[in-house]
């Protein structure tokens, strides 16, 4: 794996979470790098295998997917209705995002620690995107396995404006890499 070093930098100088340990790896920015993201954890996956698996959880659980984005208060972030987010991210080169790690959670049995860096100064993007997702149900027999943990991601922040992420990379524990 190459490192992301854009993503590197920003969770060195806009993150609280312990980097000493953990390494932003680099994946495709092609509109499907959450998948990419994913696939890193799970290389016996295809980006399609996890994109059919991640719809169908969203439709066959809409009402626990609205609830989770409207609970959370995540709607503020991700304001797309369950139906409206399969409906785009069926292609490929969609971006995906709140909806999609939460299903993720759920098809893989995992939870999912979101990394959001705090480059924007305490933004309502950063107290509501560094959180945990869990599974809709829980397998006990997965409760050993360690969370896996993806970055928000983007370009070099600028002054002039405010900093908008457009990317996720799979952080991994520099004791795997």
């Amino acid at each position: 794996h190459n490192i992301a070093e854009v993503s590197k930098n920003l969770l060195e100088q806009y993150s609280d979470v312990l980097n000493y340990n953990t390494v932003p790896v680099f994946v495709e920015g092609d509109g499907d790098c959450l998948f990419h993201t994913f696939q890193v954890f799970y290389p016996q996956m295809s980006v399609d295998e996890f994109r059919v698996k991640t719809i169908n959880e969203l439709c066959q659980h809409d009402n626990y997917y609205t609830s989770v984005v409207n609970d959370a208060l995540l709607d503020l972030v991700d304001d797309e209705t369950v139906e409206e987010h399969v409906k785009r991210i069926i292609n490929n080169g969609q971006h995906s995002g709140i909806l999609t790690i939460s299903a993720l959670s759920s098809v893989l049995n995992r939870e999912i620690q979101s990394i959001y860096p705090n480059v924007n100064d305490n933004d309502a993007y950063f107290k509501i995107l560094n959180r945990s997702f869990h599974p809709r149900t829980y397998d006990e027999s997965f409760i050993n396995d360690t969370p896996l943990r993806i970055m928000w991601s983007g370009p070099e922040p600028n002054d002039d404006h405010i900093w908008r992420t457009n990317h996720f990379v799979p952080l991994l524990s520099t004791k795997q890499y």
